[in-house]
């Protein structure tokens, strides 16, 4: 299984790509597409459906998607270097980023491609995924 440290050294190999709504590869890519793209990379699976929504009517497939690969839901502030940030700001529109350590890997739609940037305390990221072969 891969370490954190593997996961984000492959998703730091991403920076650069094209923000791409439901991309799945190096032509582009968005915040889950990123995440999906990364793990198979490392070695792990991720799948996600091509018509998802982050948040649509219950179980909310992504999440659901994300428990089903291995992962576990925590708090945002128990977050650590390799997890998944889940954000959900005002607009409704959720978001997905990868910690890594003081920084954040995503697709960032705004860009318009996968930047590495500095974590700001003040960010809405309510929840957290952990790759359960990291918890102790």
């Amino acid at each position: 299984m891969p370490s954190a440290a593997r996961v984000i050294a492959i998703a730091r190999q991403w920076v650069g790509v094209r923000f791409r709504p439901q991309g799945r590869d190096r032509g582009g890519v968005d915040c889950i597409g990123l995440l999906a793209a990364v793990w198979g990379e490392a070695g792990a699976r991720l799948v996600v459906p091509a018509d998802y929504a982050l948040r649509d009517t219950p179980p909310f497939r992504v999440e659901a998607g994300l428990e089903s690969a291995g992962f576990a839901r925590l708090s945002a502030v128990q977050a650590v270097a390799g997890d998944i940030l889940l954000a959900e700001p005002a607009s409704g529109q959720s978001h997905l980023a990868l910690l890594a350590g003081e920084s954040l890997i995503e697709a960032n739609a705004g860009v318009g491609r996968v930047i590495e940037r500095r974590l700001r305390p003040d960010e809405p990221w309510q929840t957290a995924w952990r790759y359960l072969e990291w918890i102790g």
